[in-house]
């Protein structure tokens, strides 16, 4: 009996470990394309994707083939372009987008629509501040005392 349980076990261990695989795609130039984990025929784990220069293009997990976790994406120049959260392929909470070399934007995301703040930095410095409500605009502040006044709740 002992020796039953035992092989059955090592058995579905050796199933499921089959299930699983690295796997790397390449360009018809042969360049790396994207590499991670396949399970059961889908995405899982952290992925990398590149384009044909080589640079990384994008990298971040996946869950059940659907993108979860923290997220990173560059330019083909090698440059971060954006970095933020996903829930079962939705952008949510805080994304902090690089637009230009000293402009930074901080936007709040629900359900892969902009929902709540955006922040918007200037060489670190804030300098205005915006708010949406289902992916549209609904105000817009360049004074810091006037967006406090008419957001008392406001919190980031």
């Amino acid at each position: 009996m002992m020796l039953r349980i035992v092989f059955l076990l090592f058995t579905t261990f050796c199933f499921s470990q089959s299930n699983k695989a690295y796997s790397k795609t390449y360009y018809e130039s042969q360049v790396l394309k994207s590499e991670g984990w396949i399970e059961n025929g889908k995405k899982n784990g952290y992925w990398y994707f590149y384009f044909e220069n080589e640079n990384i293009d994008s990298k971040g997990d996946y869950v059940n083939d659907l993108k979860n976790g923290y997220w990173f994406y560059y330019g083909t120049d090698g440059k971060l372009l954006k970095e933020g959260h996903y829930v079962n392929n939705q952008k949510t909470a805080w994304w902090i987008l690089y637009v230009g070399d000293h402009t930074t934007i901080k936007i709040q995301y629900e359900n892969n629509m902009r929902e709540g703040y955006a922040l918007l930095y200037k060489n670190g410095n804030l300098y205005k501040a915006e708010k949406y409500s289902k992916d549209t605009l609904t105000g817009s502040w360049t004074s810091l005392k006037s967006f406090k006044k008419q957001n008392p709740d406001a919190f980031f």
